[in-house]
């Protein structure tokens, strides 16, 4: 761990990224996900550098994403969400 949290934090979004991948089936059966059209990363500041990051990191895999400024989507529609 170097003195550069930031940095640290989005070096570990890879491997974040593989285990979650992992576990992606038995969420995605679970919760009725797989009908997603594709993925949505929100923050400010540092948070909205790693969104970028992330949703990066997720089209390249193929899995359609976007990341946006957490002001921007507050004044989106969803017609449902995964996440309650």
């Amino acid at each position: 761990m170097s003195q550069d949290y930031m940095r640290d934090e989005i070096e570990e979004i890879p491997d974040l990224f593989v285990k979650t991948q992992k576990k992606l089936k038995n969420f995605n059966e679970i919760n009725k996900i797989d009908n997603i059209d594709e993925f949505w990363f929100a923050g400010s500041g540092d948070s909205h550098c790693a969104s970028l990051y992330a949703s990066s990191l997720f089209n390249q895999l193929s899995i359609p994403a976007r990341s946006f400024v957490s002001m921007e989507i507050s004044n989106f529609k969803c017609k449902r969400s995964a996440i309650s």
